[in-house]
Formats: structure tokens, C-alpha cells, sequence
């Protein structure tokens, strides 16, 4: 993965993987669920997350003749 050591992946598997979220309004908590996908809001690793998802995905939609646009942690592809 890009390089990385088995010890890095696992460390950022490890971060990724079994996380949990309530949603509380003042009146009540719901019982928490598990996250099966993203990055937490605000994290430290979420750019850096980000780029390596992405890293490859600019040269893949050129190459099937789409059109990209992106921005900052957002994307859109563009084709018809």
C-alpha cells in the first residue's frame, strides 16, 4: 500500500477500523452504531487519508476520457 511498511497499514487499519457514533439530542442518546466507511471529521489523518485514496484516481479518469474536477476534499467526474 503505497509504499508502506505492514506495521504503518496496520497502524492506520487499527485507527480506521471498529469505530463507533452515537447521535444525542437533549432529550436522548441513541445506542451507538458502528462506522463501516470515512474518516473521522476534523482528524489529523483525514488529508493525508484523502491523498492516498485518491493519488491514482486522477490518471485512471483521464484514461477513460472523463473529465475531473477537484477540490480541496472533493470530487466530481464529468463524462457523456
Amino acid at each position: 500500500m503505497c509504499g508502506m511498511t505492514y506495521t504503518c497499514t496496520e497502524w492506520f487499519r487499527s485507527y480506521l477500523v471498529g469505530r463507533r457514533q452515537h447521535v444525542r439530542s437533549s432529550s436522548s442518546t441513541l445506542a451507538p452504531a458502528f462506522i463501516m466507511c470515512g474518516v473521522p471529521q476534523g482528524s489529523v489523518l483525514g488529508p493525508i487519508l484523502f491523498l492516498l485514496h485518491t493519488a491514482d484516481l486522477l490518471s485512471l479518469i483521464e484514461r477513460h476520457g472523463f473529465i475531473p474536477h477537484l477540490y480541496a476534499d472533493d470530487m466530481q467526474i464529468l463524462g457523456s
